[in-house]
């Protein structure tokens, strides 16, 4: 079983921030799946939403 991650509003905000000023796209896409597992999202779905392999998401 996965494990549960929980990310607080703060750090969420935090990681939005970043993601606009970072310019490399895998850092973007890391942090935006970081992001989304905070929100409570199966890689299945992160996966469908960043449109990358659902085994990308789980390393």
């Amino acid at each position: 079983m996965a494990k549960a991650y929980k990310i607080t509003e703060e750090i969420s905000n935090e990681i939005r921030m970043i993601r606009k000023k970072i310019k490399n796209k895998s850092e973007d896409i890391r942090l935006h799946a970081v992001e989304l597992r905070g929100l409570g999202k199966k890689n299945k779905e992160i996966a469908e939403i960043l449109e990358v392999h659902e085994k990308v998401v789980s390393k």
